[in-house]
């Protein structure tokens, strides 16, 4: 399910979509993906070079850290589902939150659940890029 609120904005000529958001959410799952394979090469130009990235245990990593996680291995994400898809536009900031069913290894301990995202994405280069990643564990 996606709840998309109608409300477009603009900045620097750029019009900022709900659609642009949706699809860089699509290229993060398909990369992730690839990731797990120890591709990183889609990833990399994904994130912000100063990326903050909170995982659900708390423990905080910045770009290079999340890359090296999926080259070495320790981090495999072998099913990513979306499952709901909340986006807000801000001047110069988009802000995507996502509930996902995941499935995988991290730090040679496998994984399956549903998690929710909160990314801020800014537009650097005619790029959108993740500045920030925020995920939490749901329970039932």
């Amino acid at each position: 399910m996606e709840r998309w609120r109608e409300v477009p904005s603009s900045c620097d000529g750029f019009v900022m979509t709900r659609a642009a958001i949706k699809h860089a959410e699509d290229r993060l799952r398909e990369a992730v993906l690839l990731g797990s394979k120890n591709d990183t090469s889609a990833l990399e130009g994904m994130f912000h070079e100063r990326l903050l990235c909170t995982l659900p245990d708390g423990r905080i990593l910045r770009a290079d850290d999340v890359l090296d996680e999926y080259r070495t291995g320790r981090h495999r994400v072998t099913h990513c589902e979306p499952r709901e898809l909340v986006i807000e536009l801000h001047e110069h900031t988009a802000i995507a939150n996502v509930r996902v069913n995941l499935r995988g290894e991290s730090g040679g301990q496998p994984f399956s659940g549903t998690y929710r995202h909160t990314r801020t994405y800014v537009r650097e280069g005619g790029e959108w890029l993740i500045a920030a990643d925020h995920a939490t564990e749901l329970r039932d």
